[in-house]
């Protein structure tokens, strides 16, 4: 005997079908509005999620720690160098000290400057303190024993590569990237720019960056 079916559905299954119904059209449109409003860039490449930061253990120049809690509050480009770097290093710095002033007459804010240095044998901070200080004393500088200098690299992903040399030779090469990356207000690994670098992308997108809180930033 087959079983008849009334077709009567439960007023309470209605209210109930209607609320997910509401909330998954919401959850929709937060999502959605999320993607398209996030600016497009003319040369930072973000990643799909900001990485955060942990176990820092640097030296900045004035001889105080350096952990990731320094790195939070604000934007800031890191980049990876030694000061007896013949041309990109002190290029890329100067273009820094240019895209500063850039963003400064935009009446916004420029991110912090930090300057890591692979090379601790050669980079004490008092050396790194007077190099970074000859471009702008506001940068910050930073380096640490190798292995440290290692783990945070690894997490950003710079590479590097010092020469073989005897102990206490002080003239051998150091190979590292030019890339500059960029930091969010938490701290976390958001994007970079590739060299070669242009100024103007560069400052746009850092312009549109100021104007607008990335979500989860903690900013």
């Amino acid at each position: 005997m087959r079983r008849k079916i009334t077709g009567k559905i439960s007023p309470w299954l209605v209210v109930l079908l209607l609320i997910a119904a509401v909330s998954g059209f919401y959850a929709a449109k937060v999502v959605f509005s999320e993607q398209d409003s996030q600016p497009e860039f003319a040369a930072l490449k973000v990643y799909p999620q900001p990485k955060p930061l942990k176990g820092i253990h640097l030296v900045d120049k004035n001889g105080q720690p350096l952990s990731e809690e320094q790195l939070k509050g604000h934007w800031t480009l890191v980049f990876f160098g030694y000061t007896h770097c013949p041309d990109v290093c002190p290029t890329t710095l100067a273009d820094m000290q240019a895209l500063e002033k850039k963003i400064r007459q935009t009446g916004f804010t420029p991110p912090h400057v930090l300057f890591v240095s692979v090379d601790p044998e050669r980079d004490q901070p008092q050396q790194l303190k007077q190099w970074i200080e000859f471009f702008n004393p506001d940068f910050q500088a930073a380096t640490g024993s190798p292995e440290a200098i290692e783990a945070f690299t690894r997490q950003v992903g710079a590479a590097y590569f010092i020469g073989e040399h005897e102990p206490g030779d002080s003239n051998y090469p150091v190979d590292h990237t030019a890339a500059i990356f960029l930091l969010d207000p938490a701290g976390r690994l958001y994007g970079l720019f590739t060299s070669p670098h242009q100024l103007p992308d560069m400052a746009a997108d850092l312009t549109k960056l100021a104007k607008k809180k990335p979500s989860g930033s903690g900013a």
